[in-house]
């Protein structure tokens, strides 16, 4: 860890009295806000159209992705959380499992950036903004809240959004080999009709 890390964290950090309301509106955002998008992920899927839907299943392959490349790095380098080092203060229960990479950073970018990616899914400039700030705040929280240094989150961050458009790319590249594949199967069959 290096100094401008600790820095940077102790400056986030709530500290030993933060003001209540940032600290309500970090606990939402570190525990309600993940759950609260995950449900309106599955309402999308349920009630949204084929393009919905499969915006909503290139963000979930993007998270599910994140949360292996993140358990991968954390099981190869696993580094103390703030409270192991005795560095901050901590506002919510955790383990003392590995911090780097951040869990909640990954997903949440990776959601953002699966959603803002998706050709079929007309995501409004606004709606794309919402999505980046929600992503932030998540990320923000788990560093108010002393569970994670900031370059825990910020790895899982940029390990979100690469795996969100990693998966964007193979679905692009699939979805393009599979209208080739129908168009030379109808090629076929006129060239069959036609003989």
């Amino acid at each position: 860890m290096n100094s401008f890390d600790t820095t940077l964290f102790l400056w986030l950090n709530a500290g030993p009295s933060p003001h209540v309301a940032a600290l309500y509106f970090a606990t939402f955002m570190s525990d309600v806000a993940p759950n609260m998008a995950g449900i309106g992920l599955l309402v999308a899927a349920v009630a949204g159209g084929s393009g919905v839907r499969k915006a909503v299943l290139r963000c979930l392959l993007g998270m599910a992705l994140s949360w292996m490349v993140v358990s991968t790095l954390r099981r190869g380098f696993p580094m103390p959380r703030p409270a192991a080092l005795q560095m901050g203060w901590q506002w919510m229960q955790h383990s003392s499992s590995s911090g780097f990479p951040s869990h909640h950073a990954a997903g949440a970018w990776a959601c953002w950036a699966g959603l803002a990616l998706s050709p079929g899914l007309r995501v409004r400039p606004a709606w794309a903004l919402a999505g980046l700030v929600l992503a932030v705040s998540i990320a923000w929280s788990r560093v108010y809240l002393g569970v994670h240094f900031p370059r825990d989150v910020v790895v899982g961050a940029a390990i979100g959004w690469i795996s969100a458009v990693g998966v964007a790319a193979l679905a692009d590249r699939l979805g393009l080999l599979l209208r080739r594949r129908r168009v030379l199967r109808l090629r076929q069959r006129r060239l069959l009709a036609t003989a």
